[in-house]
């Protein structure tokens, strides 16, 4: 996550996902996706699911390397997505993390994938699974409302 440096107000929003190991704990996915994180992935298994993870989001939303300077304020990326055999980083743009986060929680269910979500307080709710998409989703999304999937886009992702 990015801070805004004279305020500590969060810039950017991130975005975990990979295949497997799927965590058993928020615990756990919080080890990985700081390992991931530091840049070591070996806690990770290369996984084809990934790949067309990361084909299709950067077909909605593509690189920022792949856009125009005029296109580059629209972008929902802070930073170009790492993208790996095994896993996937993304770096959002706080004001389009609600959009964003949506289309990568259905996504990664549909997949199989676990989604994990580094900025969450899971601390306090150790049974944050959004188990209702998919059981591989570990999405420790904020209380705030703004965060929670559509009912619609729910169903979409159990599909």
């Amino acid at each position: 996550m990015i801070f805004c440096r004279s305020e500590d107000i969060p810039v950017s929003f991130d975005l975990y996902v990979w295949g497997s190991p799927r965590p058993a704990t928020a615990q756990q996915a919080e080890r990985i996706c700081h390992e991931l994180a530091a840049g070591n992935s070996r806690s990770v298994s290369v996984d084809a699911r990934v790949r067309g993870f990361a084909q299709e989001m950067l077909g909605r939303f593509p690189a920022l390397e792949s856009l125009a300077d005029e296109e580059m304020e629209i972008s929902p990326w802070s930073m170009t997505p790492e993208v790996s055999a095994s896993h996937v980083i993304m770096t959002i743009s706080w004001s389009r993390a609600p959009e964003v986060a949506e289309f990568v929680l259905g996504l990664a269910a549909r997949q199989g994938l676990v989604c994990f979500d580094p900025q969450a307080d899971w601390r306090m709710q150790y049974d944050c699974w959004l188990g209702t998409m998919s059981d591989n989703v570990l999405s420790v999304i904020p209380t705030d409302p703004r965060w929670q999937p559509e009912p619609s886009h729910a169903e979409q992702a159990r599909r």
